[in-house]
């Protein structure tokens, strides 16, 4: 197994656990599916998608300066796939995990954005719990109007 496969499936199993907190119902999906995680809220199973990051990104200048670095993630498939964009109902939440912080944060699946950098201030103030909970009535909100 890959690096960066086994820092993926760390990351499912650490959102899971988060999630069980939460939940009375959370699955694990098989490799290969659109969503990783599948949770109960309200009597409605939502899809999750967990995005894991294990490094900050530093961009340069051509000086050498260093311009911009924060915890990026891409909410797009795998490089490996033809299509990297998830289609409109395959992912209800997406959940980022930044490993060496150990912080998660959880975004609403259906905003269109595809990159989320944040920088050490903005990941230490941002409330898990929160950002689960509008996340998640987000989410119901928006499959209820569907």
């Amino acid at each position: 197994m890959r690096t960066s496969e086994r820092l993926g499936r760390h990351g499912e199993y650490m959102v899971a656990a988060y999630l069980s907190l939460h939940s009375d119902t959370v699955m694990i999906v098989p490799f290969g599916a659109a969503a990783d995680l599948v949770a109960e809220f309200e009597d409605v199973l939502l899809k999750f998608q967990i995005k894991t990051v294990g490094k900050k990104r530093i961009q340069y200048r051509k000086n050498g300066k260093k311009y911009r670095a924060g915890w990026t993630i891409d909410c797009r498939r795998s490089g490996n796939t033809k299509d990297r964009e998830y289609k409109t109902k395959q992912i209800d939440i997406f959940c980022l995990y930044i490993k060496p912080l150990d912080k998660l944060i959880f975004i609403e699946g259906n905003t269109g954005q595809h990159h989320y950098t944040f920088n050490d201030d903005s990941v230490a103030e941002t409330n898990t719990e929160e950002t689960l909970k509008n996340s998640v009535q987000q989410a119901l909100n928006r499959l209820k109007n569907d």
